[in-house]
């Protein structure tokens, strides 16, 4: 009796448990990774790493996406092990070429690395980025030509744990057994989370290697993502409980917890949006070309294009139907970009305010694409650089066509702070996210991850010694601001 009464003591509590909750892991492991940035520019190669930190295995989706509007340019599964990691390199020579994906990895992948373009010399295996998602009748506006997949961003989201046998093909690459999976096989069990990714920009040229880490969500799904529909996992189907998707975002120091539907109309989007929403951002400076020292921002919305791509959205191109918080579908008013103002300022080293406008002197744009208008997010991912491009349009560190100028100082200044503000959209109005299931409660800004590279270039130097030195941060220093419906900052729950 006493060990009945224990057992429904147990069940009572564990029903006043919380439901499990997404939330961003700052000890950098988690179900989903997102990579802020990929560049295979001007001979640059980015390393791209994936490990699983836990003693179970996993299989999981690797998608790569092109900068302008995230169209997908790549995709495959892999499965990895109990402790094991996959590595991969995205470079290739020729700046009107696609970029490539190399891996000397032997983790199993589908499909199969047989099935990959071409081997690589002494083992290994590399496929080219496709243009087939903005090609023809993909066209979105945007660059149709395969350069177009030579920046961008990745995603990887673990799909399902592996046991039994299928777990078993993992540990000893029986890769056939791993390619096709019955989504109902009883050895699929829910995520289980504890991936870490981290990347690396290296540029030969100029003697520099830029490295930082994924931002990791944690607790992202309840339920295999694997299923017979033929929909690849993607950002829109974070889930807690059947229907509803809770994510705790962090405010001013503490955690708040807000709850999105996951049914019709499906904004389960919205959650991982609420992680990632920031209201303002501010990070250090430094630029003085004459000097050598350059600062570029790598600002990217992973979740944009769930409200402007009208693919997604479900509009013709150029027809307008964007979702909150963004203005644009993409295509619609710019040609190649779906456009969102900001507001920038700064402060100098002394802390004396700087006024930064968009340069009246700017040449004007030379084709239409060029034509997105000054101090905007157009793209999913963007590089901000605070001062001048090189003569071939592209940013003086990264070597980025992506280039967002945000400068024109008054007065100059060298180095300080500079801060973004993303709380109005181009109207003035207050820029919201769509409300949670509080309907008087949301967030507002843009959502958003990235990071900041500094390079500084000395001339006292040893001959044969690199001269550049490069380094990154991320862009953690933003600020989560909870509003009514109608834009008035509130307290979060």
């Amino acid at each position: 009796m006493k060990k009945g009464i224990c057992a429904l003591a147990l069940l009572g509590l564990s029903a006043l448990l919380p439901a499990q909750a997404m939330y961003i892991n700052p000890q950098g492991t988690g179900q989903v990774l997102l990579f802020p940035y990929y560049t295979a520019q001007d001979g640059q190669t980015t390393l791209i790493s994936v490990t699983n930190t836990k003693n179970t295995s996993k299989l999981m989706r690797i998608s790569i996406h092109e900068a302008n509007n995230a169209r997908e340019v790549l995709d495959f599964w892999i499965s990895l092990s109990p402790h094991d990691s996959w590595v991969g390199s995205i470079g290739g020579t020729g700046d009107k070429l696609p970029a490539t994906l190399s891996t000397r990895d032997t983790t199993c992948t589908a499909p199969d690395k047989p099935d990959w373009d071409r081997p690589l010399p002494g083992g290994g295996w590399s496929v080219d980025m496709r243009p087939y998602a903005f090609i023809d009748d993909n066209n979105d506006s945007g660059p149709r030509l395969p350069a177009r997949t030579r920046e961008g961003y990745v995603e990887v989201i673990e799909m399902a744990e592996l046991s039994g046998s299928l777990a078993t093909a993992a540990v000893t690459r029986q890769c056939a057994v791993l390619t096709f999976i019955d989504p109902s096989s009883p050895d699929l069990l829910p995520p289980g989370g504890g991936l870490s990714g981290h990347f690396a920009i290296a540029d030969v040229a100029a003697g520099t290697l830029l490295g930082g880490s994924a931002t990791a969500i944690e607790d992202f799904s309840s339920f295999v993502l694997v299923n017979d529909l033929g929909v690849s996992a993607t950002l829109q189907q974070g889930n807690s409980e059947p229907g509803v998707v809770f994510a705790d975002i962090p405010v001013e120091g503490r955690t708040s917890r807000l709850a999105y539907s996951t049914v019709a109309p499906n904004n389960a989007i919205d959650a991982v949006s609420a992680l990632l929403a920031a209201d303002s951002l501010q990070a250090d400076i430094a630029s003085d070309a004459a000097a050598g020292s350059f600062t570029e921002w790598v600002v990217t919305l992973p979740t944009k294009p769930f409200y402007t791509d009208n693919q997604i959205v479900g509009v013709g191109l150029g027809d307008p139907g964007a979702i909150s918080p963004f203005e644009e579908t993409f295509g619609e008013t710019h040609s190649g970009g779906s456009c969102s103002r900001f507001a920038a300022s700064a402060r100098d080293e002394e802390g004396r305010p700087i006024v930064l406008n968009p340069d009246p002197a700017a040449a004007p744009a030379r084709s239409a694409a060029q034509a997105l208008p000054p101090f905007s997010l157009c793209r999913v991912t963007n590089v901000l650089h605070f001062g001048d491009t090189l003569t071939a349009g592209a940013t003086p560190l990264l070597h980025s066509r992506l280039g967002v100028k945000v400068w024109n100082p008054q007065p100059s200044f060298s180095a300080g702070r500079v801060q973004l503000d993303f709380s109005r959209r181009n109207d003035g109005t207050p820029r919201l996210l769509r409300p949670s299931m509080d309907s008087n409660l949301t967030l507002r800004g843009m959502p958003l991850i990235g990071f900041a590279a500094y390079k500084y270039t000395s001339d006292n130097v040893l001959p044969g010694s690199l001269s550049g030195q490069a380094y990154l941060l991320p862009l953690s220093d933003k600020r989560t601001v909870c509003t009514n419906a109608q834009g008035t900052a509130i307290a979060c729950p």
